[in-house]
């Protein structure tokens, strides 16, 4: 099972002078009944391999204070200039960072404009009712790159989006202040099915990626993360596309944790919004159903949904999560107001 070799994180410098840090229970390999696979929020009071469910663990609700946080950044954001200052004709970015099916579903398997209409910046363009005076929309997802190319902010992968995406339209990176981050690609580095190792590779690999973005996009207010869709039909791609939940619920808990006045995580590091250290974190739509047995909201997938390799999407899964992408946005209560005309946030 491919691993993330090395990460050099800051919350191992502060471990041996902070408060004993807490690690998120991942049990061992647990046969049995718990062992069935369930979409996060259709769990109640089932288990998987020892693991509660919910998206926020136990609930499906935004916990209270972290809600409140994510309402505050969310008013945070405005039109800026290139320079990062408040201006009435500048512009607000919303971004894609992730690999080759999250680019596709964002625009384009090719990465590159022009987006494709049935993709997610092609709905937006074309849709009357988003804002587009002041929102931008920029695709920084790219195929065939690995975590190491997210995960720190010296990357020469920052460079191409700042030089090939931003640079063309016009934009800065001091405009790009709300992010989609989705795990869809093959590595398996989000595993919880055998040691706590592999888990806590995928949460370094979240926290660093988190840092570097914050220093990338010094303006980054949110980030909404999405965990891996079905994997069903592509050899080993289950359980684990279907386990990444769980490393994302951690890291979205991490936050929330430390907001609250506990140590950093150890495995994720200092994901503070304190200091300009992060930006607020939540979910994304959730994207992964047990195959062709639909969901309570009715989402499945399909096997003309994928490629002849069962691993990427076709043209038809690109157009769902397209639409999928396009109704979260237009629909989240940290989203409506800057994506669409007319709502206001406050």
């Amino acid at each position: 099972m491919k691993k993330i070799s090395a990460f050099t994180i800051a919350c191992f410098a502060l471990a041996a002078c902070a408060p004993k840090a807490v690690s998120p229970p991942v049990p061992a390999r647990i046969v049995g009944a718990d062992t069935i696979p369930i979409p996060l929020a259709e769990m109640g009071a089932r288990t998987y391999k020892g693991l509660g469910g919910g998206l926020f663990s136990g609930s499906n609700t935004e916990p209270a204070d972290h809600d409140a946080t994510g309402r505050t950044h969310r008013n945070a954001i405005q039109p800026l200039d290139v320079n990062g200052t408040p201006s009435v004709s500048g512009r607000y970015v919303l971004m894609s960072v992730g690999g080759g099916d999250v680019s596709a579903a964002w625009c384009s398997i090719s990465s590159a404009p022009p987006c494709n209409s049935w993709s997610f910046a092609g709905r937006a363009t074309s849709d009357l009712s988003v804002n587009h005076s002041s929102l931008v929309i920029v695709n920084g997802a790219i195929r065939d790159i690995g975590p190491a190319m997210w995960s720190s902010s010296k990357s020469a992968n920052y460079n191409r989006i700042r030089d090939t995406r931003l640079a063309p339209l016009g934009l800065s990176e001091k405009q790009v202040q709300v992010i989609w981050m989705a795990f869809t690609d093959s590595s398996a580095e989000f595993s919880v099915t055998a040691t706590q190792v592999e888990a806590a590779s995928g949460l370094q690999h979240i926290g660093s990626t988190i840092r570097a973005l914050k220093e990338r996009y010094p303006n980054l207010r949110l980030l909404f993360l999405s965990s891996k869709r079905y994997r069903g039909f592509y050899p080993g791609g289950e359980p684990q596309s279907y386990e990444s939940a769980f490393v994302v619920r951690w890291a979205i808990e991490a936050q929330i944790n430390q907001s609250r006045g506990r140590p950093p995580n150890i495995d994720i590091g200092s994901v503070a919004l304190s200091g300009n250290g992060a930006p607020w974190i939540s979910w994304g739509p959730y994207l992964w159903a047990n195959g062709a047995k639909p969901r309570a909201d009715g989402l499945s997938w399909v096997r003309a949904d994928f490629d002849s390799t069962g691993l990427r999407s076709s043209r038809q899964g690109e157009e769902k999560v397209g639409g999928i992408l396009f109704d979260f946005f237009r629909s989240s209560t940290y989203a409506r107001c800057w994506f669409l005309i007319g709502p206001v946030c406050n």
